[in-house]
């Protein structure tokens, strides 16, 4: 109880978390913050995008950030503007800038990028991890002006070692695959193709959880069905040959045993009467009887 009303105290009148939804279309959402991320950090970011109203950095009980804010905008226009800022470094720590909405129950996470082909966007592959825009820049600038650049990184701002490069016409990027492609950057061969990400497959209606993966010997990796907490008797299909050899075994089992015990009955009565045989009770000698045996 103490800590409840600790916790009501340090958080008195409207949560932080808490934005006026009349203010929605006018706010922007940034995510994947460096806790160490200050307001000051966010103003330098975006001040320059417009006038900007407000910044809401929202913090925990001990008031440490969770990575994540708010700041509104005067125009709706600026808002616009800053989205497009989208993945720009603060702190060297790349942050998520989306729309601020209601979310609803139907609502669904969508991917942000096109997926097929772009025609006058490439896929630049086989970088090294230590390239920078800037030298992208120079190398896919002296070809045409490039529209947009996006490099991309995990969530703590690492580089993955692919870009993606869009020109405003399709002649430029073809251009640029003639020029660039298979050349080195670094101790690498860079890949230059025309963007063509695959959609993602649906997912299947039913998943089998008796398939497990296994990893083989040349390094590739199978699938194999396993058949769980299910009785050999239970899983093995029954056949009618299968059968038909259970129920000759059983009776060729059963003709031996009735041998077996005819056998063992012959040897117990043959036993029994040799036994009765030699232990046969002696006829008892009298004492006269006893000593003529030594005197004939």
């Amino acid at each position: 109880k103490q800590w409840y009303q600790r916790r009501v105290a340090l958080r008195p009148g409207t949560d932080s978390t808490e934005i006026d939804k009349s203010k929605y279309p006018l706010t922007i959402f940034v995510s994947n913050l460096s806790y160490d991320a200050t307001e000051d950090d966010l103003n330098n970011t975006f001040k320059h995008v417009g006038s900007i109203v407000d910044i809401r950095l929202v913090k925990s009980v001990n008031n440490k950030s969770r990575g994540f804010g708010y700041v509104e905008f005067h125009r709706r226009e600026e808002v616009m503007a800053a989205l497009e800022m989208d993945r720009v470094p603060v702190l060297n720590r790349p942050c998520y800038v989306n729309e601020c909405k209601e979310k609803t129950a139907d609502d669904k996470t969508e991917f942000k990028y096109k997926m097929g082909m772009e025609s006058h966007k490439l896929f630049i592959n086989n970088l090294p991890y230590e390239t920078t825009e800037s030298q992208l820049r120079d190398m896919f600038g002296k070809i045409s002006d490039i529209k947009s650049l996006r490099m991309v990184t995990t969530k703590s701002g690492k580089f993955k070692g692919f870009a993606y490069v869009e020109y405003s016409d399709s002649e430029s990027a073809k251009k640029a695959i003639l020029e660039l492609n298979d050349n080195m950057i670094g101790d690498r061969k860079m890949s230059v193709a025309i963007s063509n990400p695959p959609g993602k497959s649906a997912a299947p209606k039913h998943s089998d959880s008796s398939l497990i993966s296994e990893k083989a010997e040349d390094g590739t990796k199978r699938k194999m069905k396993m058949n769980f907490m299910i009785p050999r008797a239970i899983s093995k299909p029954k056949t009618k040959q299968s059968d038909e050899v259970k129920t000759e075994n059983k009776a060729a089992a059963s003709n031996s045993l009735t041998d077996s015990n005819s056998t063992l009955g012959n040897l117990s009565e043959s036993r029994s009467k040799a036994i009765s045989r030699d232990e046969a009770p002696k006829q008892m000698l009298s004492n006269s009887q006893f000593s003529k045996l030594f005197y004939k």
